[in-house]
């Protein structure tokens, strides 16, 4: 019977030390900025390929989604799986503000799929010089499309 309690205690102690704990991020979208960034293109219509200079933040609504872009990257923000919540700009401070880049290292470093990377990532926006709108639980688009 003590085998079988020291087997457990062993086996509780490892699962709880073998997962590391993942963070909450949250990422500031500024629409207002008109900041351009480079990216590569490929179009499969007369195999044109180079570089783009696009706006850093662009948004767009397609059916009950929100994609979030920045630079190359995506966020999926859907309505009926995730919730919308505004506060005063005075909370910024209280929330984990990440940069984009910050997202890019981490998921180099590690050997997982983008949106394994952290436990959950949220949008910032900034809609008056008063207020911000949280989206909660986006998705970071980029292994597997979604869209």
């Amino acid at each position: 019977m003590k085998n079988y309690i020291y087997i457990l205690i062993f086996m509780i102690s490892v699962k709880l030390f073998s997962q590391s704990k993942k963070e909450v991020v949250y990422i500031f979208f500024d629409k207002y900025n008109k900041e351009k960034c480079k990216i590569n293109i490929e179009q499969t219509y007369r195999n044109k390929k180079g570089i783009s200079f696009v706006e850093k933040y662009r948004k767009e609504k397609k059916n009950n989604k929100i994609i979030f872009n920045i630079c190359d990257e995506k966020f999926i923000f859907n309505y009926e799986k995730q919730k919308i919540d505004t506060c005063t700009i005075k909370s910024l401070n209280r929330f984990n503000v990440k940069s984009l880049d910050y997202l890019k290292s981490k998921y180099q470093k590690g050997r997982d799929f983008k949106h394994h990377i952290f436990e959950k990532i949220n949008i910032i926006e900034k809609i008056s010089d008063k207020k911000i709108v949280k989206y909660y639980g986006v998705y970071w688009s980029g292994e597997w499309n979604i869209e």
